[in-house]
């Protein structure tokens, strides 16, 4: 039986960090993520004690971190994106590696030899959700770091009122109505028809070998009865109310001619946030493609406004 005095119980910020489309990336190959990964770990973990805080394992494509505050781990996660997002460039889109991160404020126990407790599991679930490049954190860490960081907003292709909460034409409803029959019905077969769709909305300046790559990208990553809630959920919520609350410096861009999110609502969610930015970016694609003047254009803005 073990001795509970060789265990000691205190309360530590938690970062968790792994590379979304792992799996992926080592299938397609190996050798290639093996390398690539080693090179950017070599970056990454300097970074941590950097901010004071000490690694506890780095198992296959993961990080986990514990820091002696929230504030430390924070800003040690919001280097490692940037870093990462630096790095990113100039590498197919397909080969990207960017980290999902999750930071928690919790009990850890520790003994002579690990740490383990819920402060590390929740980090965890927290890094599962988050989206890739993004930071998810917890309630107790956010409501210590908005009082003491300083935070910016860069908003791409946004909205903060729904499709389904806009004025439509009857020709916009059947579209709408007809894209989630397609979701529901087609999403996970063979034929790529039932997300094409969807596809010309994101990236409808896109080449043949773009479009077939996103649409099984949709096909993999999420099932059709999925994909029709998160769009009918994206169609239903209202957050205008809320804009006049946003009380940190905003950088807000939307492509001119957006097949997927009308430009006039992202200029409007601009105007709602006091003293946002507005940027126009040229083309009609929602997501970026890398040989596109938009994408550059959107580097120089948002590296401009950061570093104000």
């Amino acid at each position: 039986m073990q001795n509970d005095t060789s265990m000691k119980r205190r309360l530590a910020a938690i970062l968790a960090a792994d590379i979304a489309g792992y799996s992926r990336l080592m299938g397609e190959d190996e050798a290639a993520t093996v390398r690539d990964l080693k090179g950017h770990q070599a970056v990454i973990l300097p970074l941590v004690g950097r901010y004071d805080g000490r690694i506890i394992d780095t198992a296959g494509d993961g990080i986990l971190a514990e820091f002696p505050s929230v504030i430390n781990a924070t800003e040690c996660a919001v280097e490692i994106q940037t870093v990462m997002a630096t790095r990113n460039e100039g590498v197919p889109e397909s080969r990207r590696m960017r980290f999902r991160i999750g930071i928690n404020l919790g009990d850890v126990i520790h003994d002579e030899t690990r740490i383990y407790g819920d402060g590390i599991n929740v980090a965890a679930r927290l890094e599962g959700i988050a989206e890739p490049g993004g930071i998810c954190i917890s309630r107790q860490v956010f409501d210590q770091v908005s009082r003491a960081l300083k935070a910016d907003f860069i908003l791409y292709g946004g909205y903060a009122l729904g499709w389904n909460k806009r004025a439509r034409t009857a020709a916009q409803k059947e579209e709408d109505a007809a894209m989630l029959t397609l979701m529901r019905l087609g999403w996970g077969k063979e034929n790529p028809a039932f997300r094409q769709l969807f596809t010309s909305q994101f990236i409808p300046g896109g080449t043949k070998e773009q479009a077939d790559w996103f649409n099984e990208l949709q096909r993999m990553t999420v099932s059709g009865e999925m994909a029709a809630r998160m769009h009918e959920a994206g169609g239903e919520f209202d957050v205008t109310a809320l804009l006049p609350q946003v009380s940190v410096p905003t950088l807000v861009l939307h492509a001119r001619d957006e097949a997927r999110v009308p430009f006039e609502a992202g200029r409007r969610m601009a105007a709602g946030i006091p003293g946002a930015q507005f940027v126009t970016l040229p083309g009609r694609n929602h997501l970026f493609l890398e040989n596109e003047p938009a994408f550059g254009q959107f580097l120089e803005h948002a590296r401009a406004f950061l570093a104000t």
